[in-house]
């Protein structure tokens, strides 16, 4: 891909324009990286080149995209409906042993209060394969309170 071609993804905090800017540090060699010129704020990953800070950067706001989703998703699950907490629960990535190696496997809701863990099988890892449709399934309640 040519540096020309890449294109900067908006701040993931205040949409605000990035740029790529050169670390002022002299105690090592020239390194770019992306920030917000709006908000100020920036990744700490530099690149070699501006072409790696652009991928640098748009890695970081798919990410902070991400925790932000998350963080909403969170505060929406329904609590748990076996010991009712809601304080204790979190989405999290399933892993399954095979060939005793791990592999990522999709996506279950944990009760941490409870130890109930919704959506896993201890063989095929879980059902779901992303943390939204965990959420969706653990808030389908076949009673409603």
């Amino acid at each position: 891909m040519f540096e020309n071609e890449l294109k900067l993804n908006s701040c993931p905090f205040c949409g605000g324009a990035a740029e790529i800017v050169i670390s002022e540090n002299t105690q090592s060699p020239s390194r770019y990286y992306g920030e917000c010129t709006k908000c100020g704020a920036h990744n700490n990953n530099k690149g070699e080149s501006r072409a790696l800070a652009v991928l640098y950067w748009n890695d970081f706001v798919k990410k902070a995209i991400s925790k932000q989703r998350t963080a909403e998703m969170m505060s929406n699950l329904k609590p748990c409906p076996f010991c009712g907490s809601k304080k204790y629960l979190e989405v999290e990535e399933a892993y399954i042993c095979f060939l005793d190696e791990w592999e990522h496997h999709g996506y279950i809701v944990r009760c941490n209060h409870c130890d109930l863990m919704f959506g896993y099988h201890e063989h095929d890892g879980s059902h779901f394969m992303t943390p939204e449709a965990a959420a969706e399934a653990w808030n389908r309640r076949m009673y409603q309170d």
